[in-house]
């Protein structure tokens, strides 16, 4: 009986839910066995699904360990293998398969607690993940926080940090560079069409007109809304926070904007106008303090109000508390906001957020604000 039992349940867990498209933007499919489906906003995804975008298409992909994918214009996606198990995270893997075109990953629970079992590959690298934003097509690889190991099918490993890039189109990977703006114009190998820059700032300023439009929210994470781009979102100058930190006098700042995600028992947040996030920022005349709010409500209508603290370092910033409440009930107890710095002067933020209940609810996203 328990063997007969057990044999039940394998059906149940070879299509487990995996991950949801949380955010698109054109013709995306999703290739599962045999059958083409029609990807839309909350798509279930499952472990051996290819998802596959159309030129001027984009989406963007919450897996169950908060991993958050964003592929570009005509790319496609291999789940190749997932398992994701809180209770067992010894068991935990992944494996994405970029089989063409370009993408961003924000590594979630797995890339930290099991990273030698998550693997990231493109046709001409592996990449090795250390708590990590990448980008890369299938020529170039680039590390904007954290750091890689880059591997070429002949072995060759250069090991990239925050901030550099690694051409890996000869076949073996170049030494790595500072990621320069002039790195932001390349070919997309998907179509060999050349794509432009659109920065962070530039997305920011055009947030209200985006937001007025449904399958453009702003969702796109801490990087060029133009994946397909590749290029640096022009992080701040460390130097530019340093003199603010080190001035005699104090100096404040407040960033506003919204948040894109979801939840793990609400459904996905919704971009409207209980949508806020407020970040302010004291700096210099000793201080080096940051505090800020998370407001937003949810397609099960939960309402989320969260507030946070933290400093600065570098160009980014990070929480040291976290507090709230979801429905004016259920305590928000633990949490993280992390974000950086964009702009020549700092005009505009983007970071990702993990907020947790004290009954197991959980809201997990990325944010843009602006000066």
């Amino acid at each position: 009986m328990k063997k007969y039992m057990l044999l039940l349940l394998l059906p149940i867990l070879a299509f487990a839910n995996v991950g949801k498209i949380t955010a698109i933007k054109g013709d995306i499919s999703i290739k599962r066995d045999s059958k083409v489906i029609v990807a839309n906003i909350g798509s279930d995804l499952q472990k051996n699904d290819f998802i596959s975008t159309k030129k001027g298409a984009k989406a963007q992909i919450v897996f169950s360990d908060k991993t958050i994918f964003t592929v570009g214009q005509n790319t496609t996606l291999d789940i190749a293998d997932y398992l994701y198990d809180e209770e067992q995270p010894s068991k935990n893997k992944a494996q994405f398969n970029v089989l063409k075109g370009a993408f961003s990953s924000i590594t979630g629970r797995i890339g930290k607690l099991n990273k030698s079992k998550f693997k990231l590959k493109t046709k001409s690298a592996s990449i090795g993940i250390r708590g990590t934003i990448v980008k890369a097509n299938q020529k170039v690889v680039m590390c904007t926080q954290g750091a890689i190991t880059v591997t070429t099918p002949n072995g060759k490993v250069v090991y990239v940090k925050a901030g550099e890039k690694t051409d890996v189109s000869s076949g073996t990977p170049t030494k790595p560079t500072a990621i320069q703006k002039g790195d932001i114009k390349v070919i997309d190998t998907a179509n060999n069409e050349e794509v432009k820059e659109s920065s962070i700032i530039e997305d920011a300023q055009n947030m209200q007109s985006e937001l007025s439009v449904l399958d453009e929210p702003i969702s796109w994470g801490t990087w060029a809304s133009d994946l397909s781009s590749m290029g640096n979102p022009t992080q701040t100058n460390v130097t530019v926070l340093d003199n603010l930190r080190n001035s005699s006098s104090t100096i404040n700042a407040q960033y506003n904007g919204q948040v894109s995600g979801s939840t793990n028992t609400g459904g996905d947040i919704l971009v409207d106008g209980d949508n806020i996030v407020q970040v302010n920022f004291t700096l210099g005349g000793g201080q080096n303090d940051m505090d800020g709010t998370i407001k937003f409500k949810t397609e099960l209508n939960q309402a989320w109000d969260t507030a946070f603290s933290g400093t600065t370092s570098g160009n980014t910033f990070s929480s040291t508390s976290v507090n709230g409440n979801v429905d004016g009930s259920d305590a928000v107890t633990s949490g993280n906001v992390d974000g950086t710095f964009y702009g020549k002067n700092a005009e505009a933020i983007g970071g990702i957020f993990d907020l947790n209940t004290n009954d197991g609810k959980e809201a997990t996203g990325i944010f843009k604000a602006i000066k």
